[in-house]
């Protein structure tokens, strides 16, 4: 499969997914590749939240690694990222949900660049909807899988949580 290059804006940051390089103002900043993985994550929901099961599987996969690996990755992030005071950029936590990232992002592919200008017509721009709506496609079909898979995963946590609160033992 031919993959496209993106490459992510955000404050005064670029993230070159292909590469997984991040930089400011042209200067390597400095990342383990789990913070780097975890970046490319959050920039591709565009501000919208992550659940941390999604996170770790993406990052670790096949491993069984606890919420403290995902929560120092994203310490570390911040850490990297709060150097830059001057960057108005925020990882938020979601309590036993997840996290967002709060930027301004915009995406450029370089690849397409010249036959772009050569068009002279701004690009469309597809937001990211999930790994598996790019395997089943982004219309039809796949879009109601997808929505379909995350609706059973939304029920299916408000049912345990509603479950655990009838087996405790009431006063």
């Amino acid at each position: 499969m031919n993959k496209q290059r993106q490459i992510f804006e955000f404050g005064q940051f670029r993230l070159d997914v292909e590469r997984s390089r991040l930089t400011t103002d042209g200067e390597l900043v400095s990342l383990p590749p789990k913070a780097v993985s975890l970046l490319t994550i959050l920039l591709k929901h565009q501000g919208r939240a992550v659940e941390k099961e999604e996170l770790m599987q993406t990052i670790w996969p096949d491993m069984i690694v606890e919420d403290s690996n995902l929560t120092q990755t994203v310490h570390i992030l911040r850490k990297s990222l709060g150097k830059f005071p001057d960057s108005n950029i925020t990882i938020e936590t979601l309590p036993r949900f997840g996290y967002r990232l709060i930027a301004d992002v915009s995406v450029i592919y370089p690849d397409q660049e010249k036959s772009l200008a050569q068009a002279s017509q701004p690009a469309n721009f597809h937001p990211y909807v999930g790994e598996e709506a790019f395997s089943v496609g982004l219309t039809g079909k796949g879009f109601f899988y997808s929505l379909q898979k995350h609706l059973f995963l939304w029920l299916q946590k408000r049912l345990v949580k509603v479950s655990v609160k009838e087996a405790s033992p009431s006063n």
